[in-house]
């Protein structure tokens, strides 16, 4: 018999939801899958700083994006904020816009760590729906038009009081 997790979190439905572009800066990194629940937020933290010391504001909360998504080797992603457009860094950070479209859309209440389970149910639910993700599949891995982990509070380490939102471009 297989063991299944007692999720503690709680969840919303998935909606398709309209989002205009976005202006953004990120820090575009490889990240082995097994290292991503230590240097995501690490890694989103840091960009915050970065930002925080060249006077740039978010205009949103932190994210991550999986640009390209393997089980086999490092994923390709991105960290960062929302911005005003025409915003410029030093450094290490890119000014990007993420693309306007439709999106799929479900918030986590509870912690990170339950956020594994929450995409398997969401893409299960795709399927059934037959939902098309604006996805390629490459030798390489999955390459999204944009699938992210939109973290609403933001702050402070791991805990049970995390809103996390999955949200993930459609095909048009």
């Amino acid at each position: 018999m297989t063991a299944y997790p007692n999720l503690k979190g709680s969840l919303t439905l998935p909606q398709i939801v309209t989002h205009l572009p976005q202006p953004v800066l990120v820090r575009r990194a490889e990240v082995p899958m097994d290292s991503l629940a230590t240097n995501g937020p690490a890694t989103i933290d840091a960009v915050r700083d970065v930002m925080a010391a060249q006077g740039i504001a978010a205009t949103g909360p932190g994210f991550l994006r999986y640009d390209r998504i393997s089980m086999a080797c490092d994923m390709q992603m991105a960290f960062g904020y929302p911005v005003a457009p025409g915003t410029t860094a030093n450094g290490d950070l890119s000014f990007e816009t993420l693309p306007a479209g439709r999106y799929i859309s479900i918030r986590h209440h509870g912690h990170p760590d339950e956020l594994y389970d929450v995409t398997i149910m969401l893409i299960e639910w795709s399927k059934v729906r037959k939902v098309q993700w604006d996805v390629e599949e490459t030798p390489e891995g999955d390459r999204f038009g944009a699938r992210m982990e939109i973290f609403h509070n933001d702050a402070g380490p791991p805990s049970d009081d995390w809103i996390t939102e999955i949200r993930i471009r459609l095909r048009d």
